[in-house]
């Protein structure tokens, strides 16, 4: 099965977005719960790098789609960030799910974060919306996954400290160079 690295995915992007010279433009919103906590995230164009944290990327019959979200008027860009990125066999909203991560990072890359990778339930994202034409995309949808505790990215997830995560996306797609 093709599965990508939730982890590597999000540091990049996430060291992209604290170069402090960088413009960004939101693209779109992720609007949701983290355990009983409401939150509305922002998709993030960084066009002066020609990446953002909206994506999609082929490889043969596979797309990876990949959104991550910061928080709109958080204290940090860098704290409370969600990550969805799914792998999809075909084309369009109906196209066969293949692999579903979904990560959230309270404290940013340096704390304890939750992910739903090994969790006793199957996260789970579908598209009520997915175009992938041209250099430029949209998707719109929802998720819903359960979140375990990783105190770092050496330990395993402690699958007696986990959080549901539900909510809702709409936002352009950049695709990946």
């Amino acid at each position: 099965m093709f599965r990508q690295n939730p982890f590597l995915s999000t540091a990049l992007v996430t060291m992209l977005i604290a170069t402090p010279a960088l413009a960004m433009s939101p693209m779109g919103e992720i609007t949701g719960e983290i355990g009983e906590e409401a939150f509305l995230w922002e998709t993030l164009d960084v066009p002066e790098e020609g990446t953002a944290t909206a994506e999609f990327e082929a490889f043969g019959p596979v797309t990876s789609v990949r959104l991550q979200g910061h928080e709109q008027g958080g204290e940090s860009l860098m704290h409370n960030v969600v990550s969805l990125t799914v792998s999809l066999m075909g084309e369009g909203a109906s196209a066969s799910v293949m692999d579903v991560d979904v990560s959230f990072f309270p404290e940013g890359m340096s704390g304890a974060f939750y992910m739903s990778t090994d969790a006793p339930r199957e996260a789970e994202i579908s598209f009520d919306t997915l175009d992938l034409a041209g250099e430029e995309g949209r998707a719109e949808g929802s998720f819903s996954a359960l979140l375990c505790r990783q105190d770092d990215f050496m330990t395993p997830p402690d699958l007696d400290d986990c959080i549901e995560a539900r909510g809702e996306f709409a936002t352009r797609l950049r695709e990946q160079s």
